[in-house]
């Protein structure tokens, strides 16, 4: 039997009601639950306002943070929710 935690990755474009679904999940679930789009640095939150779509290059941090994010879940044995616009 895998003793690793169950993290859950919640994706989709935004206002497609990623956050309200995976919240409701994770406390149907009684678990963690963590917002990957706040992990977005301010440059890419300024370009997003501005209608300006991100490229590879401004996703490369934020998916190493959303990586970081899931590896600590795992190291700290926690159940986790997940959303992000990846």
């Amino acid at each position: 039997m895998n003793n690793c935690p169950l993290v859950w990755v919640i994706m989709g474009v935004s206002g497609s009601g990623k956050t309200v679904v995976g919240r409701l999940f994770s406390e149907r679930l009684e678990s963690d639950f963590l917002e990957g789009d706040w992990r977005h640095p301010r440059s890419n939150i300024i370009k997003m306002q501005s209608q300006i779509p991100l490229d590879d290059d401004d996703r490369h941090q934020w998916l190493l943070e959303i990586e970081s994010d899931i590896q600590r879940a795992v190291a700290k044995n926690r159940e986790t929710v997940l959303t992000c616009s990846a």
